[in-house]
């Protein structure tokens, strides 16, 4: 079929809110899941709430147990839905990024992964996973099904861990440098926190990267969104960010690679990593889009409260598990949202959202309030 649009889509699609790991940081609140004794463990609403399984036998994947009971909630889709959702892209070019809570821990979603690499080719199929939902997996085999490999890695060593388990940042390094072995492109992606920014860190967090051959480093901001809600006080200053981002540039000048790239809104702080002077460096509504679990198209992949939900109606465009996404662009929502693009160009949406002093929640959306551009 003859792609309705020529503008490339990025959508961010998280099949699911499983996940082993319990970071504190986490943008989706991705449900915490392990076993103690016999029994299965939940934890939600920002890890405040804990819900307790009877395990069927010591041989039942904890994993997909939990993702069962998610689906029986309505708050996941079957597999058949998720490839239904990949179906309803039709028509589009897309590029969409397979993520989580953490993607693969749960075995059922390689099928996912496999189905939407033969639909949309490889090259439009990235995947951002954690090392220990990767380490059951032959990568040889989930290279040649991705054009990407992504993963977060925030801390050089332990003593730098800050805000995630120790073990989280190198095990996702060590399944990066399997990829790159592979000739998969890869990509590690910086949140930054208060926590980590120091030229010492930096400088040996962008070497160890260098030294095992990632070929991009994603220089992003932590979103007020998610867990993030909770722990305000760990956003960066504009100096600490403009720092961070000097600092690994000048890395980058000394030793090649990985190539830096700033997250939408930063690229204000350095317009020569805009493509197009005066464009706007946030796409969302026009190329970036985010799917949850349960199949809900969301104008922004950051847009999930404390609880792992949207963020209002507001950021809620459709559901892709029962709409083709050229149905939802043809509603009218899509339409208002599109044509207020351009109505604060420069600034993050998210923190606008939350800052701005203006009523409506859509005319917050579109407000120049991100606080990093306040003064300047």
């Amino acid at each position: 079929m003859k792609n309705q649009s020529n503008r490339k889509i990025d959508i961010i699609y998280n099949i699911t809110r499983v996940c082993p790991w319990d970071c504190a940081i986490c943008c989706v609140d991705a449900l915490h899941v392990k076993k103690k004794n016999n029994s299965l463990i939940i934890r939600s609403e920002s890890l405040s709430k804990e819900e307790i399984y009877p395990r069927l036998s010591e041989e039942e994947n904890i994993y997909e147990k939990a993702t069962n009971i998610l689906i029986n909630n309505k708050e996941e889709l079957s597999l058949e839905q998720k490839k239904q959702v990949i179906d309803n892209l039709e028509g589009f070019n897309v590029k969409i990024d397979i993520s989580g809570g953490d993607a693969l821990i749960n075995p059922q979603n390689i099928e996912l992964l496999k189905y939407a690499s033969n639909k949309l080719g490889k090259e439009n199929v990235t995947l951002t996973a954690t090392g220990l939902g990767i380490a059951k997996y032959d990568i040889k085999m989930l290279a040649s099904l991705v054009g990407e490999y992504n993963f977060t890695f925030d801390a050089e060593d332990i003593d730098d861990v800050a805000n995630r388990p120790n073990a989280y940042a190198i095990g996702n390094l060590k399944i990066g440098e399997q990829f790159h072995k592979l000739n998969c492109s890869t990509r590690a992606e910086l949140p930054l926190t208060t926590d980590i920014i120091n030229r010492a860190h930096l400088v040996r967090l962008y070497k160890k990267l260098h030294e095992r051959g990632i070929d991009k480093l994603l220089i992003m901001r932590l979103f007020p969104v998610g867990r993030g809600m909770l722990l305000k006080e760990k956003i960066p200053s504009i100096e600490q960010c403009k720092l961070a981002i000097e600092v690994l540039l000048e890395q980058e000048s000394k030793y090649g690679s990985p190539q830096i790239k700033l997250q939408c809104a930063l690229k204000h702080l350095f317009p020569q990593f805009n493509k197009h002077p005066g464009e706007n460096p946030c796409d969302l509504v026009s190329n970036s889009f985010g799917i949850t679990p349960n199949g809900t198209l969301l104008a922004s992949p950051w847009a999930y409260n404390a609880s792992g939900k949207p963020l209002g109606e507001e950021w809620v465009l459709g559901n892709l598990s029962n709409q083709t996404l050229s149905e939802i662009f043809d509603s009218q929502k899509y339409k208002i949202m599109l044509s207020k693009v351009n109505e604060n160009v420069g600034h993050c949406r998210i923190f606008s959202f939350f800052n701005s002093q203006k009523s409506l929640p859509i005319e917050r959306i579109f407000d120049s309030a991100d606080p990093l551009y306040n003064n300047l």
